[in-house]
């Protein structure tokens, strides 16, 4: 099965670029995600997701490999998952991270998928309807992480005035205090 899309990110290549290389936050935007870890060399991740495609269930055990790095432009991965018996699946993709003037980051990726099992049993029209919704469903908690980040800090808040009682009583007690 090939996979392809593309979806508009806001912030830079650079920015997309980071979000895309850290486990911790790659692991909060994957739907299903229970674990993303580092697994021997850079570039090399351990996953457990818990997906469900049609009425099949199941927790994957995934290998990641992304290689032939271009930071910011583009990478490529690899990956491996076991579903037991639900099935299993391969695939390669290619990601490329594109300026967009003015509007952001445009992310493009190509996959090839093959799945096997009970799995590869449901056929294309339910498993290609799920893999475009868990990819939307990723791509928008990418860009919700990106705007968050770009969002600027909250303005601090005004000293806390004292109630006119309060100066009051401090004033007929002689102390010193601003009027505040």
């Amino acid at each position: 099965m090939e996979l392809s899309g593309q979806t508009l990110l806001p912030g830079t290549p650079e920015q997309a670029w980071a979000l895309l290389h850290d486990p911790e936050r790659l692991r909060a935007a994957l739907p299903g995600c229970e674990t993303l870890q580092a697994d021997g060399p850079p570039g090399h991740y351990r996953a457990e997701l818990l997906l469900s495609v049609g009425p099949l269930k199941a927790r994957f055990q995934t290998r990641l490999e992304l290689y032939d790095l271009q930071p910011p432009q583009r990478y490529r991965l690899r990956a491996q998952a076991q579903g037991g018996a639900a099935g299993h699946g391969k695939g390669e993709a290619e990601v490329e991270l594109l300026p967009e003037a003015g509007q952001g980051t445009r992310l493009q990726y190509r996959a090839q998928v093959q799945v096997g099992g009970r799995l590869a049993q449901l056929g294309a029209r339910l498993i290609e309807p799920a893999a475009r919704q868990l990819s939307q469903t990723f791509f928008e908690a990418l860009a919700s992480q990106l705007a968050a980040a770009a969002a600027p800090a909250p303005s601090p808040l005004p000293p806390a005035v004292r109630p006119w009682w309060r100066r009051c009583w401090d004033w007929l007690c002689g102390r010193r205090a601003s009027l505040q």
